[in-house]
């Protein structure tokens, strides 16, 4: 039945409730032990440990909203989610476990680490200062919305099944540890973002499912079944602030598309190790090297549009397909590559853009035709630089 009051107190016992709580649940000793047996119910107050020690008393949900904080005087030992529960306030404990099919909601900062055991955690812009791990590999599923951040690793000892981004209005989630999951996906309204400061590996194919989605990787990534824009006009953006960086796996967009816009930012370099598009039926929309940033591609690239801003050094270890324009940025092509399509200098003014071929090289399109590009050097000696149309550069 209902229960009323301002606190109970539980000792070295187990308490169970099958009704609504409206009230405070304190434990005071160690081996104390609350119990929920009927979902749809609501523990209108706190949860707490007051024992003076940390890590001290079980708290089980059959299916609960609890409103208030959980472990505020000191962090619970476990949180068994049993039934799908909701926190509405912060939810400090050593371990909240999420059992299998079961779904917690959390509206509150989570302190410690979340287990899943095939359950899953659906977090409403809220932070997460602890670890989130699977229970075996590809166990478990994490779901954010609203712009949430963890601090700890994810997947980091047993990979999760998937990760589900719905970062609407504008919010964007952010993972500050690494990251390691079966399945990705950005099911993002538009205008958000998710960022992805260490480690990221996703084993399956990832995809965008709208436009203007964002994800930001500033750290080494791992897509072992490649990423596709899926038709959509979002961005990827690889930041080497922290360092030199490694994107792992294709990107790729859909058959008769030029769609997807990839950034590159940051002082190091940041490597692409596999092909950036497929054809000139299934290229990107843009490839962009930021101002004063450095990229490096290694396997062919297809996009409409490739702009090198200023400062900027683009190292093309593969043939290039589309047409590149040049601010006071450098692009590099290494010997046995071509470039199909135009080199031009977009800035009002001849003298900027620098074109280096390193060795035997063709390109197709017209070289400076919009204004004179700063400088083209060619290869080493025997090297035979070969141009199919009009050059313009005010040293060759």
């Amino acid at each position: 039945s209902l229960v009323t009051t301002d606190t109970i107190k539980v000792s070295d016992v187990s308490a169970t409730f099958d009704n609504t709580v409206v009230g405070n649940i304190s434990i005071t000793k160690a081996g104390g032990v609350i119990n929920t047996t009927n979902s749809g119910y609501y523990i209108s107050g706190s949860v707490d440990n007051t024992t003076g020690d940390d890590n001290v008393g079980t708290l089980n949900l059959a299916g609960t909203t609890v409103t208030g904080v959980v472990g505020g005087s000191n962090p619970l030992l476990l949180v068994d989610v049993k039934g799908n529960s909701t926190f509405q306030s912060t939810v400090n404990a050593a371990t909240t476990k999420v059992e299998s099919g079961i779904t917690a909601y959390f509206s509150g900062d989570v302190n410690g680490s979340i287990s899943l055991y095939s359950g899953t955690a659906s977090l409403g812009g809220v932070t997460v200062n602890g670890a989130i791990d699977g229970s075996a590999d590809n166990t478990g599923n994490l779901t954010m919305t609203y712009g949430s951040t963890i601090n700890g690793a994810v997947g980091a000892t047993h990979s999760l099944a998937s990760i589900n981004l719905f970062n609407t209005y504008g919010g964007g989630s952010t993972f500050n540890g690494t990251v390691n999951t079966k399945a990705l996906t950005l099911n993002s309204a538009s205008y958000s973002s998710a960022t992805f400061n260490d480690v990221l590996t996703v084993a399956d194919a990832a995809k965008f499912t709208g436009s203007n989605q964002n994800l930001i990787l500033a750290a080494d990534a791992n897509f072992a079944n490649g990423i596709s824009f899926n038709g959509y006009n979002s961005t990827i953006t690889l930041d080497s602030t922290e360092g030199d960086k490694t994107f792992m796996g294709t990107i790729n967009t859909v058959d008769n598309s030029s769609t997807g816009i990839l950034q590159i930012q940051g002082t190091n370099t940041f490597t692409l190790a596999n092909a950036v598009a497929s054809s000139a039926a299934q290229r990107l929309y843009l490839v962009q090297v930021n101002d004063n940033s450095k990229a490096s591609f290694s396997h062919d690239i297809y996009s409409q549009y490739f702009n090198i801003l200023n400062g900027a050094t683009a190292t093309f270890g593969c043939n290039v397909d589309g047409a590149v324009q040049l601010r006071d940025g450098t692009m590099i092509v290494q010997d046995g590559f071509n470039v199909t399509g135009t080199i031009d200098n977009i800035v009002t003014g001849n003298g900027y853009g620098v074109l280096k071929l390193l060795g035997t090289n063709t390109v197709s399109g017209a070289v400076g035709s919009s204004y004179a590009l700063k400088s083209i050097t060619t290869g080493a000696s025997g090297a035979i630089a070969t141009f199919s149309s009009t050059v313009n550069a005010t040293t060759i």
